[in-house]
């Protein structure tokens, strides 16, 4: 893998942009990283597509893979991804990761 410059950012991906996975064709500029388990994330488990939300709760956790991803990649993955979606730098990290909008997140409150 080449090094990771200001032109790269860290995504994490645990649902549609994973190696098999239907949108993983996007990632084709992306070098794979590693498989990870990563806390203070929480599964939306009746979303349609897969999503997760920050959690406070650090047993709360979402397996993923992490893609060194170049940035002039990134619009094509925010389309991808959606208006039910945002990429958030995640909490403590220098990942980021698509997440449920919060507006969608209140559709599923009675699940989490």
């Amino acid at each position: 893998m080449s090094e990771v410059d200001s032109d790269t950012i860290f995504l994490f991906a645990y649902g549609t942009l994973r190696r098999g996975e239907p949108g993983h064709g996007l990632m084709a500029d992306a070098a794979y990283v590693a498989t990870v388990m990563r806390p203070h994330l929480r599964w939306i488990s009746d979303a349609e597509y897969p999503a997760c939300i920050e959690s406070e709760d650090a047993a709360d956790f979402v397996i993923g893979e992490i893609w060194a991803v170049p940035v002039k990649d990134l619009p094509l993955l925010d389309d991808y991804e959606g208006e039910n979606y945002r990429r958030v730098q995640l909490r403590d990290s220098n990942l980021y990761a698509y997440l449920l909008k919060e507006s969608e997140a209140d559709e599923f409150a009675e699940t989490l």
